[in-house]
């Protein structure tokens, strides 16, 4: 288009260097002289035009790819920002998941803490539950121990008395013994034994040759156990070596 236009402009340019040589009254040779002018100046017109339309296409050009870089300059920059918002959307997330399993993990161990104390509170009161069962009674046979050692007095007090007393006492003694037996109550096997502190009760040392030395000798009063705890010690005497024992050794 640039072209045409230059090409009618000088066109134009002829006509009016004819017109206003006939209005002037040039000769023909005048006026052609001017018409050649005039047609050597048209391709001079569009050249120039025709540069200054090859200058401006570049123009143009430069001006489209400086906006396309622009333009993916943003889009770089708008997906880097989008990046590290998610990318801290994501280490927030994992602060708060490793906060929580912190958490659960706090309440498991106080849980299964509660869980042991429990366990071990329920142990512990059944164990005092059946202490406190076996040893209910303790006092009433306690007492009737006095009871079952006057009988066993009797027993041993009788002498020539009547084989019917003796056998009556023996049977109420034996009766006796049962139902404290069956209540927990048991005798303390002294006689003979190793004495033991635990069970034993020393009331006095004795020689004697029969006895081992340190081994009870005479049991002077009968002890019980009540439910595997001592209730009663057996007092007793302890033999000990004879004087000449001693001397020999």
């Amino acid at each position: 288009m640039t072209g045409n236009g230059t090409g009618k402009n000088g066109t134009d340019h002829e006509d009016t260097v004819v017109e206003r040589a006939e209005g002037q009254g040039e000769r023909p040779d005048e006026i052609g002289e001017e018409r050649e002018q005039a047609q050597g100046a048209a391709p001079d017109a569009q050249h120039a035009a025709g540069l200054e339309q090859e200058q401006e296409e570049p123009r143009h050009g430069r001006g489209a790819k400086s906006g396309r870089k622009r333009s993916k300059k943003h889009r770089d920059k708008d997906l880097a920002e989008l990046l590290s918002r998610k990318n801290e959307m994501l280490q927030d997330l994992e602060n708060r998941l490793a906060e929580s399993e912190q958490l659960v993990k706090k309440y498991e161990d106080r849980l299964l803490r509660l869980a042991a104390e429990f366990e071990n509170y329920k142990k512990r009161t059944r164990r005092e539950w059946e202490l406190h069962e076996k040893q209910a009674n303790a006092g009433l046979v306690k007492g009737l121990l006095h009871v079952l050692d006057d009988f066993n007095r009797a027993l041993e007090a009788s002498g020539d008395a009547g084989e019917n007393f003796k056998a009556g006492v023996r049977l109420i003694s034996a009766s006796l013994t049962g139902i404290l037996g069956s209540n927990g109550l048991s005798e303390i096997d002294a006689a003979g034994k190793p004495f033991d502190p635990q069970v034993h009760e020393a009331v006095g040392e004795v020689e004697t040759g029969d006895i081992e030395p340190g081994h009870v000798a005479e049991v002077l009063q009968r002890g019980y156990m009540f439910n595997d705890q001592v209730l009663r010690p057996a007092r007793v005497l302890v033999a000990k070596r004879t004087a000449g024992d001693g001397g020999s050794a």
